[in-house]
């Protein structure tokens, strides 16, 4: 399904745009009040195309899509502005950074409804398009568990959707006949009700559903904005909604993924992006910064990889950790940052580093791993850990060896 971010500051425009696309369209919508909103969503987030204000405080829309080309990954994302200025120079400044299309404000419902329906079908092929190019396409990266979920609320169950998306096939009821029937008819493994909608069936629903879980397999979970209330009968598990996407998020952490099997399948996903998409990171990142080529290898060929950094992230709530540490031999100075003393060359490797570090904490945020800043020392002990070592060469002839431990406690 197609996901739209809604970039505004005014609340008006951004309500009216979310309602006017999921029910017309039926597509997935996150927004943002401003550009430094919009850079945080993009964290968590992967939207197919962006309707962008221009005149925004904080940070405005030519400044947001300014920072979001620099990106390879934003590249060719489609954008949409949203402006009342139709005057030559700020058109021409706004395709010139890239701007696909324009709605002009005041917005009205025909006008408006009529202009997302031409846009959205102009650009459909530009979608695919960078579906495709930023190896999204239509499959989803993991294999997912069904979920259900009876919210009556259509806008928030549009936006837990879009939240858990990434790892769950969300199906969405939205009373309690609805819910009992697309239970039958796909068997989830996870069930959440939304227990503000119709609290004199929330224990009722519950005791149906555990009756047709034959196999008990069903793990139950209560939504509520309610969170200083007990909890009902036959909800072990409460989630506290909140419309701020950090504290969901890190709700949905603290709640959600904490079972075994979502613990297995998160050491799965580290394991494939460690040992496939993060090498693609490496080579962008080390192309960007160094203006030179990678090439891996399997050998450190005996040289002295005297520089080393060290950096650990963790999840807030501790149970993932996941340490860093770059090491590189003494030429790095002169062949790659073009100065002589060691201690230069040390924060440029943490320089270095950093950017290793944000390419992860962005990539993995998409999934509801929220990485923070540790000052937990390099994991050494491996018992218990996932060892990834990544051995690359510049073609200016710099040797590197990254290696990464990643722990669930």
């Amino acid at each position: 399904m197609i996901k739209i971010l809604v970039v505004d500051d005014d609340t008006i425009v951004r309500t009216f745009l979310m309602k006017l696309i999921i029910n017309k369209f039926g597509y997935d919508v996150v927004q943002a009040s401003n550009g430094v909103e919009a850079l945080k969503v993009l964290e968590h987030d992967d939207p197919d195309i962006i309707f962008l204000d221009i005149s925004m405080p904080v940070m405005n829309g030519i400044e947001f899509l300014s920072t979001i080309r620099r990106n390879i990954k934003y590249k060719n994302l489609p954008v949409i502005a949203i402006t009342a200025h139709s005057d030559k120079t700020t058109v021409k400044q706004l395709v010139d950074i890239g701007i696909q299309e324009f709605i002009l404000k005041p917005l009205s419902y025909n006008q408006t409804y009529s202009r997302l329906r031409e846009i959205l079908a102009e650009q459909k092929q530009t979608i695919q398009d960078f579906r495709s190019s930023r190896g999204k396409d239509t499959e989803e990266q993991l294999v997912k568990d069904t979920l259900l979920l009876n919210e009556c609320d259509k806008y928030f169950a549009q936006y837990l959707k879009s939240l858990i998306g990434h790892r769950f096939d969300v199906i969405i009821s939205r009373s309690t006949a609805e819910c009992l029937d697309l239970y039958v008819k796909h068997e989830p493994t996870y069930f959440i009700n939304s227990l503000d909608c119709d609290p004199k069936n929330n224990s009722f629903l519950v005791e149906k559903l555990t009756d047709l879980d034959i196999e008990e397999s069903l793990k139950i979970f209560g939504l509520t904005y309610k969170s200083d209330e007990s909890k009902p009968e036959g909800y072990p598990h409460i989630i506290n909604k909140s419309y701020f996407r950090e504290t969901m998020f890190e709700e949905l952490s603290s709640v959600l993924f904490t079972n075994d099997k979502l613990s297995v399948s998160r050491t799965e996903l580290l394991n494939k992006y460690f040992n496939n998409e993060f090498l693609s990171s490496i080579k962008r990142i080390i192309n960007g910064y160094c203006g030179t080529g990678v090439k891996f290898t399997s050998e450190t060929k005996d040289v002295n990889l005297g520089l080393n950094a060290n950096k650990s992230l963790s999840t807030k709530s501790g149970e993932l950790s996941i340490s860093l540490k770059l090491q590189s031999e003494e030429k790095l100075s002169s062949s790659i940052f073009g100065i002589k003393d060691d201690e230069s060359a040390t924060i440029k490797l943490n320089f270095l580093l950093f950017e290793f570090i944000e390419a992860i904490r962005f990539e993995l945020g998409k999934y509801g791993i929220k990485l923070i800043k540790s000052d937990d020392d390099f994991i050494t002990d491996n018992d218990n850990g996932n060892n990834h070592k990544i051995v690359f060469e510049t073609d200016s002839g710099a040797l590197f060896c990254l290696t990464i431990i990643f722990t669930h406690k």
